[in-house]
């Protein structure tokens, strides 16, 4: 291609007052094809690998090839372009090997050619490169803290009993081949405790006062602390509530533990250790407001191998009486509820009859405080108890006092549970059995 330029006459002046004149200047230029009509190709961006181990990779594609002789064929590069490697399609990615770490990325490369320029250019349609890495850490969740007490051992003999070794036939046949819960061989049972049974256990020798007007958590804490010195950890919700003058350890030999726990339950709160050895006080979870933690459905977690569904009235009360026998008042105090009306199922005068409980409180000093314990426990203790057992995926992050959200149309146990108790295999081949609570309406 050529180019042509000109230049204006210049007329530069001198102190001698001198004219030149420079007539037209001529430039021409000329371009040669830049490119080649035969062949062409295209490199990708890099695939960036996060370094973990390769578990598997794969190069694939489809193109069209109007002429004849017309070529696609891939590459691909495992040093950023130092080196090609023709890539199979569907095939792995050319040396990049299994449990590879250290390569960085992965690059592809293109090429196209055609026999002549007034060919139809070949058309790559679409170009898959894949690498899989296991990405997997060990998440190791805490299921329990505290003290091994009992440990029981098993040698177990398989069915082919074998001579005083491992040989058939004879002798007891201890180390043969199958046989027993794990095979033959030896196995230990481990049987351990929280550290609540470290306060239970360590009874008031003398008696122990709370004194009046202390908030429930800073006397819960002293007491626990008085029990066992060496717990550091708490995880306590404050309350407003103010204890009455409370003495324990009158008689010798009372459990510290159960007195924490009643004390705590006369407000509406729970005591108790979690996996962590962490002592947790805190209002009881009530599975119709709570956030629920973790959803187990058929459909949007499927996760859930065997579900049993179980209503019962064994814990239905619809009359409540609460007697607060504090030491601190002369007379004990007393408080009620009851189911007053006629269009519940538990209405007191209806055909369930009148179930009673009587709940006694040490922590409670007047008839007010009586009264108001008694509604909050007739709330929780109308309508059935429904309980629903089932087997899943094991999930150690849960722990008692969960509130999950259960939506199993099968056996209609649908709505928000609490969790009641866990069991977690530590065979990863064994699923884990969660028993979840709720006071259900139906009877």
């Amino acid at each position: 291609m050529a180019e042509t330029d000109v230049a204006s006459v210049i007329t530069p002046t001198l102190t001698t007052a001198v004219t030149y004149a420079i007539g037209p200047a001529f430039e021409v230029d000329a371009g040669a094809q830049v490119f080649n009509p035969l062949y062409g190709f295209r490199i990708s961006d890099p695939l960036v690998l996060p370094g973990t181990p390769v578990t598997g990779s794969v190069v694939s594609w489809s193109y069209t090839a109007p002429a004849v002789g017309s070529t696609v064929t891939v590459y691909t590069s495992i040093n950023n372009g130092a080196s090609w490697d023709r890539a199979v399609n569907g095939g792995q990615v050319p040396r990049l090997a299994i449990g590879n770490t250290t390569t960085q990325q992965v690059l592809t490369q293109v090429v196209l050619t055609r026999v002549l320029a007034t060919d139809a250019s070949p058309r790559v349609q679409f170009l898959l490169l894949e690498v899989t890495t296991d990405s997997s850490t060990n998440e190791y969740v805490p299921i329990c803290h505290g003290m091994i007490n009992k440990v029981e051992v098993t040698a177990t003999g398989g069915p082919t009993g074998g001579g005083s070794g491992s040989s058939s036939g004879g002798g007891n046949g201890i180390t043969s081949t199958a046989g027993g819960q794990f095979g033959s061989g030896i196995s230990i049972k481990l049987s351990g405790v929280d550290p609540s049974r470290a306060i239970s256990r360590n009874v008031w020798e003398q008696p122990f006062s709370v004194s009046s007007g202390l908030t429930y958590d800073v006397a819960i804490v002293q007491m626990v602390q008085n029990r066992l010195p060496s717990q550091t950890a708490f995880s306590v919700v404050s309350t407003t509530n103010l204890t009455p003058l409370l003495v324990y350890g009158i008689q010798q030999g009372g459990d510290p533990w159960q007195d924490i726990r009643e004390l705590a339950q006369a407000i509406g709160y729970e005591a108790f250790f979690d996996p962590t050895g962490m002592f947790v006080f805190r209002p009881v979870p009530d599975p119709t407001i709570g956030i629920p933690v973790w959803e187990f459905s058929e459909s949007a977690n499927p996760t859930v191998v065997e579900v049993k569904r179980a209503l019962a009235d064994d814990d239905t009360y619809n009359f409540v009486v609460v007697r607060g026998e504090s030491t601190s008042t002369t007379n004990p105090v007393s408080g009620y509820a009851l189911d007053n009306n006629p269009a519940s199922a538990t209405y007191v005068g209806g055909p369930f009859g009148t179930r009673s409980v009587v709940l006694t409180m040490q922590s409670i000093t007047t008839a007010a405080q009586a009264t108001a314990a008694a509604q909050a426990y007739l709330l929780n203790s109308l309508g059935a108890a429904e309980t629903v057992t089932f087997t899943c995926v094991p999930m150690p992050a849960l722990e008692p006092g969960d509130i999950v959200t259960i939506n199993i149309s099968d056996t209609k146990a649908t709505g928000q549970y609490l969790i009641n108790s866990i069991t977690t295999p530590l065979s990863p081949a064994q699923a884990q059995q969660i028993v979840a609570f709720r006071q259900s309406s139906q009877l």
